[in-house]
């Protein structure tokens, strides 16, 4: 499985992309929102996991462009924001699941 990880702590994104890559899976990570957006096919990759709080183009906004160019690849994010609202906006753009930090 082709994975696309989106998270600006380095020690957390360099763990989760050992542990996807031990089971098998690629994993093209990056902690910056719009150096994502200018080096990532969407279409060529199979699972999206982001942060919400990440530089420049946030999780969210990054969930919007990519629903808006009708990609249906499931996304989940991964976030200290732990707010209803937060929650609730995620799911609204159409986020598969949604995890806490810490886990």
């Amino acid at each position: 499985m082709r994975i696309l990880l989106l998270e600006d702590d380095h020690l957390l994104r360099k763990h989760i992309s050992k542990f996807l890559e031990l089971k098998g899976n690629y994993v093209e990570s990056y902690e910056d929102g719009e150096e994502l957006l200018d080096q990532v096919n969407f279409y060529d990759l199979d699972f999206f996991i982001f942060d919400i709080n990440v530089p420049n183009y946030d999780g969210f906004e990054i969930l919007e462009y990519i629903k808006g160019k009708n990609i249906k690849t499931p996304i989940i994010f991964i976030s200290a924001m732990v707010g209803i609202a937060e929650i609730t906006k995620a799911f609204n753009l159409g986020c598969s699941d949604y995890l806490k930090k810490p886990f």
